[in-house]
């Protein structure tokens, strides 16, 4: 449910140990004036439910919207330049990928024109920690993280999405995550990550036709 207010996961996600960016979320136009000024004009805004939007960044043509705010706040955030990774956890599986472009959207990149490398990696032990973490704290076995990496080396968390479209990262870098996936329903305990519950004494019977 975390998913369903990116403010509150925001929380989530710092509390595991992961960088966020400087955000806003207001319905006030000229706190939005402030706070892009201050970024100095290095802003992206997107929704703040979990509903999917395109990733959009701030241009001066969007200051003559601002006064739209007042029907409806949006997020802005400080832009985080550097690689985008997205991090599936599959259970105690993490299966990570690397997303270089100069889009801003990397999953909209190709739609717009832009080029776009995919590359399998491992990240940083105390990173995949981290996933883990953030993924057992809000009850998932399945988990996307997206990360973004600055070019100083630091790790910023963006969100957690609950259930991940993950068959374009699989096709892009030939990642098993489906059969990891697989595999963790065919053993029967993708209930043992979820804080405080038992699934030990659960017993099932399948039939096969």
């Amino acid at each position: 449910m975390s998913n369903q207010s990116k403010p509150y996961q925001a929380l989530s996600i710092r509390e595991a140990g992961f960088r966020i960016p400087r955000t806003l979320i207001t319905s006030d136009s000229e706190a939005a004036r402030r706070f892009i000024k201050e970024c100095g004009g290095n802003v992206i805004f997107k929704s703040l439910s979990g509903i999917r939007s395109i990733v959009r960044r701030v241009e001066k043509n969007d200051f003559q919207r601002l006064r739209f705010l007042q029907d409806c706040p949006v997020q802005f955030q400080e832009f985080t330049a550097g690689d985008n990774f997205r991090v599936h956890v599959v259970g105690d599986k993490i299966f990570s990928t690397r997303a270089r472009t100069e889009a801003v959207d990397y999953r909209y990149a190709e739609q717009q024109g832009f080029s776009l490398e995919m590359q399998a990696i491992t990240l940083p032990r105390e990173i995949e920690r981290a996933c883990l973490t953030l993924t057992q704290r809000a009850g998932l076995v399945f988990s996307g993280i997206d990360l973004k990496q600055t070019p100083d080396g630091e790790y910023y968390c963006l969100e957690v999405n609950p259930a991940p479209g993950f068959v374009f990262y699989e096709r892009h870098t030939g990642q098993p995550i489906s059969t990891a996936l697989v595999e963790l329903l065919r053993r029967g305990d993708a209930g043992v990550m979820v804080p405080g519950a038992d699934f030990s004494r659960r017993q099932t019977t399948t039939k096969h036709s």
